[in-house]
């Protein structure tokens, strides 16, 4: 589907997967939810994991607000006056029994000690599946309403606290006694983010696998953007750093840590969407210099004016590119020959040549 690039049929393949999942798993006499869950983990770990989240955001704001509108019409209130020592009982299992099990994890896994505990705080919750599980287990009767909706009403004051928690992890950790961090352990800033200062080229094609070669063999920190499936695989295969997705989508962008990078490069020209995409970049990173490359003069004043460093016109760039080697052979010296490319440059479109590269 991403080969024909359509995003409906894109669309529609992963809501087949979602659908076709569950209704697997309600044949194989398992719940239908927890096979949506299944399918959900699978794409959540592909590839294309962002663009699906970028183009199902507003169906999951949706689903989300009626899954919690469903699960809170499960829930009595009043077990909270009723019973208060057992929800509270099973709120610190929620919050400090995972966050336990959460350490002993991290510490097996080779992780320091101080974010070994940074990662319990931030997952010392519960989340939707829990909610999912305890509410169809008590509908069923595998659980007793009298164990159950106290632990459903905990898991849920444990969601209302995760914001807290997270926000607040760094102070949480320095009120800790100093035993519990080893000696050299004190708690620190967050780690830097993995990408920065790197330059996003937008596309993999004709033009933006040359630029994604030479950035690559000089070593420069970039991530590359496609959304044509043979492209990414192809720059996967190759070694090369990719994510997939739509560049015009404001989440990809943010996915590729656009508010950090020092250089945005447009390698495709689809005037519609690049216009969008230059807004959306100098909207998340004013500061960036962004490049683009223009099949020939048109619209070039306007994707100068939306936003464009540079606009490379792919004809211009060819052409002069050839006749500076002719001069060059015809025997001009480097010198000469940029001086006649640079007037012939001006010449040929004098309004942009303060933003017009070769």
């Amino acid at each position: 589907m991403s080969r024909v690039g359509s995003e409906e049929l894109f669309l529609l393949c992963v809501l087949l997967i979602a659908l076709g999942t569950a209704a697997a798993a309600s044949l194989a006499g398992l719940s239908a939810p927890i096979g949506a869950f299944l399918a959900g983990m699978a794409i959540g770990e592909s590839d294309f994991r962002h663009q699906v989240e970028a183009e199902l955001r507003s169906l999951r704001d949706v689903l989300l607000g009626l899954f919690f509108i469903t699960i809170g019409m499960q829930v009595n209130p009043s077990v909270l006056i009723e019973h208060p020592l057992a929800v509270f009982a099973w709120l610190l299992v929620f919050t400090l029994g995972k966050a336990a099990i959460t350490m002993l994890v991290g510490r097996m896994m080779g992780w320091s000690r101080e974010i070994s505990l940074r990662v319990a705080i931030v997952l010392a919750h519960g989340g939707e599946f829990g909610l999912l599980l305890l509410s169809t287990a008590t509908l069923s009767g595998l659980i007793d309403r009298q164990i159950g909706q106290p632990a459903l009403l905990a898991l849920i004051i444990s969601m209302a606290l995760a914001p807290v928690l997270i926000r607040n992890k760094t102070h949480l950790l320095q009120m800790l006694p100093s035993w519990v961090l080893r000696p050299g352990e004190a708690t620190r800033a967050e780690p830097p983010p993995t990408l920065k200062d790197h330059v996003v080229i937008c596309g993999y094609g004709r033009v933006g696998r040359l630029v994604v070669l030479a950035a690559d063999a000089a070593n420069l920190p970039y991530l590359c953007i496609e959304n044509n499936g043979r492209r990414f695989a192809e720059a996967k295969d190759a070694g090369y750093c990719v994510l997939f997705g739509d560049a015009s989508r404001p989440e990809i962008l943010r996915a590729a840590s656009i508010e950090r990078a020092r250089l945005a490069v447009v390698t495709f020209d689809r005037r519609p969407h690049v216009g969008g995409l230059l807004a959306s970049i100098r909207q998340q990173n004013p500061a960036a210099a962004i490049l683009v490359s223009a099949d020939d003069a048109r619209g070039t004043e306007e994707l100068a004016k939306a936003g464009a460093t540079a606009v490379f016109q792919e004809d211009l760039a060819a052409g002069l590119a050839l006749a500076d080697q002719t001069l060059l052979l015809a025997g001009f010296t480097q010198d000469e020959a940029a001086d006649v490319i640079r007037r012939l440059r001006a010449e040929l479109n004098p309004k942009l040549e303060a933003v017009v590269g070769i």
